[in-house]
């Protein structure tokens, strides 16, 4: 079977992350302080961010695939640029993902993590 890449992606369900079972996040990759990028509008995503560091997060990971791309690195601007003596980005790493359509095909869908941290005295 061949395998093909594809930007089709949605970006992850507006749900996802919100499992209150914190265990079950941890051995998935994520954690209660990461915010899945998805359909939502942006403002509503760099909401999620900055209630995450309210809730004194050191640090929080945005992640999205496909077309939501675009829309994770907006929300890291805005934050950056609306706090930039409170918090830094301290990196980012791209990937791609690989993922079975609904025909059975191999899809290979490009990600995007970026981390976002309270500078130090914040």
């Amino acid at each position: 079977m061949e395998e093909e890449y594809t930007d089709n992606s949605e970006g992850y369900p507006d749900n996802a992350g919100e499992n209150t079972d914190n265990s079950s996040e941890e051995s998935l990759g994520f954690s209660e302080n990461t915010v899945f990028i998805g359909k939502k509008p942006t403002m509503a995503y760099v909401f999620a961010v900055m209630t995450q560091f309210e809730k004194d997060a050191a640090e929080v990971m945005l992640k999205a695939r496909g077309k939501s791309i675009s829309k994770a690195v907006d929300v890291t601007e805005i934050v950056k640029n609306k706090f930039p003596d409170k918090v830094e980005v301290t990196g980012i790493q791209t990937s791609t993902e690989e993922m079975q359509s609904e025909d059975g095909k191999s899809l290979r869908v490009s990600a995007i993590e970026v981390r976002i941290a309270r500078k130090d005295g914040s």
